[in-house]
């Protein structure tokens, strides 16, 4: 994100999707919320409402990519005739960063 690197394994989340949420609550409220969150790096940003919806914006926009390419690899994957053509398959790059 623009803030910096965020942790997105699940219960990371979990975490940022509650906290997405309330500041969605707090919007739709008219009032204000500044949030303290630990980055990946263990360094704390303070955010306002608005930058932690832009944050929670960038972690789903981040999980849905990563999705759409499981998806584009399981497709590959189910297409191969035979093990060259597996083995021709780079699972480990290309992922969303």
């Amino acid at each position: 994100s623009k803030f910096g690197l965020i942790d997105t394994d699940d219960k990371s989340t979990k975490n940022i999707m509650g906290m997405y949420q309330k500041a969605i609550l707090s919007k739709v409220n008219n009032s204000e919320l500044k949030i303290s969150w630990k980055m990946k790096d263990n360094s704390v940003v303070e955010l306002s409402r608005d930058e932690f919806i832009d944050l929670g914006d960038d972690v789903l926009e981040f999980s849905q990519n990563c999705y759409a390419y499981s998806w584009m690899l399981k497709e590959a994957i189910s297409k191969c005739e035979n093990y060259d053509i597996l083995d021709a398959i780079n699972i480990l790059d290309g992922w969303p960063e």
